[in-house]
């Protein structure tokens, strides 16, 4: 293989990593808002419809909507109090207001703000 090939090629394998690094982990180059954050905590939840996460002193509020899996158009709403996302974009977050049986959500979330939620 010549020289220049070679580092053709390696520059492809290079592009590509870049690539999927800005596809799986995109904050550390995009940073976020509170509309990205929003959209990762709903796919932790497997819920949606929420409104964008309000920055606080401590970290972010976010709301999580859910539909119940009764068949019919029940859902629940909770929210949640968000860490402030690392440098990965990966976070945790807290529910803050009281379980109640079957309402769908979960006490505890967990997730990374990925490059489907700047979509």
């Amino acid at each position: 293989m010549s020289r220049s090939c070679g580092g053709f090629l390696l520059a492809v394998i290079l592009i590509g990593v870049v690539a999927i690094f800005l596809a799986v982990r995109p904050t550390p180059i995009t940073g976020f808002d509170g509309g990205n954050l929003a959209d990762s905590v709903e796919d932790g939840s497997l819920g949606g419809g929420g409104l964008p996460c309000k920055e606080r002193s401590d970290g972010w509020s976010c709301s999580v909507t859910v539909q119940l899996p009764r068949g019919d158009s029940s859902y629940s709403v909770g929210r949640y109090s968000v860490d402030e996302p690392d440098w990965w974009g990966c976070w945790t977050a807290q529910r803050e207001d009281p379980p109640h049986p079957g309402d769908g959500l979960e006490s505890t979330l967990e997730g990374c703000i990925t490059i489907l939620d700047h979509w």
